[in-house]
């Protein structure tokens, strides 16, 4: 979610107010309360087309934290692990031996593949795809298999700084410039020369391109700003060279660079300095959030939380961990590794220790991470996964679907049929959000793969140039015709099936597969530009609920960017209950006034 200026200062204001009034513990208070209503943490981690899996690098990759403080399993390599980011079936990870392993939801190896060079930089996982960078070369994976789709080698000598997917975009950097391509080809779209990239993760903000640089004939560095279409650069603002260890951290307009011991605050816009702070030690890591609060660890072993519009510091204290541990962020817990190797979570408001796990090891190397209520870390060769234990999946066996299933798709104003590509998704246990790509013939029709599963579980049919419909496949039938509707500017989208939090912006785990069909559409379609309204039913006061239902359209949006979608092709508007589309009198009623409306722009 993105804040306007106006509603920066405002908000800013009334914490402002609240501390002079009460004191620093009303500020703390109403900055949480402020922070659950205009900055909830959403559901992420399908897809990780940005270091730490989110365009603002905040670490809080995933809302939800895990129900169970336990290992639910445990995965042990040859050699000690570099890195570990999620896909949608599992957890991609790189080794010391130059190995690139996928390793499944349940703990188990798919695929294993050897690279040319050791994989320092964390994998890029989007759309099926992986990117990997190893050693000057940047490798384009498939995920079912591991195989080369393309790469391309680097004439820089340097290592390649770890790159960014946005709309399909790839952005890459090296000492000799930094390069957009396509992503699934490579084919080159844009080089800037003038810039060397160096140092720590490309960072994607909607048009703009945050990379930084390195003059090597004067040794000074540079926080720089591009525009993602043009290459372009906007602006540059000079950072201590020491800043190559963190990327920047985007909250609002606002990017926070850590440089030593310093905090530096600029001006997405125009890259205007704001606030230089100053902290007693350096940085232990890159700077984490969750909302409106700021996460700093210091190699004293002291976490600083502070307020990211008036830079007010909340509170101090301990991280149990002194040098280079990184944090994983939920909504109101923070979690990392002790030095006795025990990972803990701590409560963001007062850092008290709620929950302890021993590791195998005491000695960590993988950034921790959240995805679907599950945290994963690493303890030397050991990738474990931390949350409830595994439960067996139904017996999906079709017994009541034929073995040869025909699917018809027709145009729903036209009555033709549609030959061509398309893709049905559906949620399949644990496994998560599944996809299946279909071929239909010039009649409309295709042969539905056996993978796919039986009756009762809800297909969604995706197709360019129309809007997604959901089905579930009646028992008995080998036969069964969709029409999809064209895409067009009078007729909304209604979800009634993006779940909040009751009273908050916070997306619930069964909101994902509408906002992964959602974020598949935009995917799709890259040509469209949409408005996400809010609506509410009368329950509670009228301006809650449209500070509410605006809330909830821009925790969309922000899913949206965290799934690859350019923000700037996405606006959000709040209406409270003030549009209703039926009586607030009965539960039946309400409900179908809680819902989301997308409206396609152009």
């Amino acid at each position: 979610m993105s804040l306007d200026d106006v509603q920066v200062a405002a908000l800013t204001r009334e914490i402002e107010t609240a501390a002079a009034v009460a004191g620093i513990e009303e500020q703390k208070r109403q900055l949480l309360q402020q922070q659950s209503l205009l900055m909830a943490g959403t559901l992420g981690g399908q897809d990780w087309p940005m270091f730490l899996g989110n365009q603002q690098l905040t670490a809080d990759n995933d809302g939800i934290a895990p129900r169970t403080f336990a290992i639910r399993w445990s995965w042990t390599s040859r050699s000690p692990l570099y890195r570990a980011v999620p896909t949608p079936d599992g957890v991609l990870v790189t080794t010391a031996d130059r190995q690139v392993i996928l390793v499944s939801s349940s703990g188990e190896t798919v695929w294993t593949r050897a690279m040319p060079a050791p994989v320092i930089r964390p994998p890029i996982v989007w759309r099926g795809y992986a990117w990997v960078l190893a050693g000057r070369s940047i490798f384009c994976l498939d995920l079912d298999d591991g195989r080369t789709i393309w790469s391309r080698e680097n004439n820089a000598a340097t290592q390649l700084v770890t790159p960014a997917v946005s709309d399909g975009i790839l952005f890459h950097g090296a000492r000799n410039g930094i390069q957009a391509r396509n992503a699934t080809n490579g084919r080159p779209l844009w080089e800037n020369t003038t810039l060397s990239a160096w140092g720590a993760a490309c960072v994607v903000i909607e048009d703009s391109l945050l990379v930084q640089h390195r003059n090597y004939r004067t040794s000074t560095s540079f926080l720089a700003c591009l525009d993602t279409r043009s290459g372009r650069t906007r602006w540059t603002q000079p950072i201590p060279h020491e800043a190559n260890i963190f990327p920047p951290l985007v909250v609002g307009r606002r990017v926070f660079q850590g440089a030593n011991n310093t905090l530096a605050v600029f001006s997405l816009t125009d890259g205007s300095p704001m606030t230089n702070l100053q902290f007693s030690a350096p940085l232990a890591s890159h700077p984490a959030g969750t909302g409106l609060l700021l996460v700093l660890p210091l190699t004293d072993g002291t976490i600083v939380t502070l307020c990211s519009t008036n830079y007010a510091v909340l509170n101090r204290f301990s991280h149990f961990r002194r040098q280079g541990n990184a944090l994983a962020v939920s909504a109101q817990q923070l979690y990392c590794v002790t030095d006795t190797g025990d990972m803990v979570e701590l409560c963001v408001t007062n850092g008290r220790a709620t929950r302890r796990l021993p590791l195998p090891s005491a000695s960590s190397h993988v950034q921790p991470f959240l995805r679907d209520g599950l945290l994963f870390a690493s303890s030397q060769r050991t990738l474990v996964c931390i949350g409830p234990p595994v439960e067996r999946e139904p017996d999906e066996t079709i017994t009541h679907v034929p073995a040869r299933r025909t699917l018809v798709l027709l145009d729903a104003a036209t009555g033709e049929p549609l030959p061509g590509a398309a893709r049905i998704t559906w949620h399949q246990g644990h496994s998560g959000i599944r996809e299946a790509g279909i071929e239909a013939d010039s009649s409309g029709s295709v042969l539905l793969p056996q993978v796919i599963p039986a009756a009762e579980t809800p297909l969604t049919i995706q197709r360019r140039g129309y809007v997604f419909t959901s089905i579930s496949w009646p028992p008995d039938t080998s036969r069964l015709v969709v029409r999809l509707r064209a895409i067009d500017t009078r007729t909304p989208l209604v979800l009634h099936d993006i779940l909040f939090e009751p009273g908050s912006a916070a997306l619930l785990p069964a909101a994902l597969p509408p906002l992964h069909r959602l974020a598949r559409f935009m995917q799709s379609n890259p040509e469209i530009t949409i408005l996400i309204e809010g609506h509410t039913d009368t329950t509670g006061e009228p301006a809650f609920n449209l500070a509410l239902s605006r809330a909830r359209a821009d925790s969309i949006r922000e899913y949206l960017v965290r799934q690859g979608v350019g923000g700037w092709r996405m606006h959000t508007a709040g209406f409270g209950s003030g549009r209703p589309v039926a009586p607030n009198t009965s539960e039946d009623g309400r409900q179908k006034n809680r819902r989301t409306e997308i409206r396609i722009l152009s």
